[in-house]
């Protein structure tokens, strides 16, 4: 995908008829892993923007997952809280 080797994750949300998907893909070392898709509970009357608000952290910082923060996430609605 990228010739600069990096890593970067695009997360988008949409809700639509009251239910909210997140869609996550991701890229580690200029190379695609994949796209995962989540289905978060709870989201009745919720916009996209709160599913990713609450989404980030709970995703990135849970320490139980130990997953690594890439250097760029790229998300689909702007958020007021930009520091993870």
């Amino acid at each position: 995908i990228s010739s600069t080797k990096g890593d970067i994750d695009v997360v988008a949300a949409r809700v639509r008829d009251g239910v909210g998907i997140v869609q996550l893909f991701v890229v580690r070392n200029g190379h695609s892993l994949g796209t995962r898709t989540i289905t978060p509970r709870h989201v009745s009357g919720a916009a996209a923007r709160d599913i990713l608000e609450a989404f980030l952290p709970q995703y990135y910082l849970n320490a139980a997952a130990n997953r690594p923060i890439p250097a760029e996430i790229l998300v689909s609605e702007p958020i007021e809280d930009t520091e993870l």
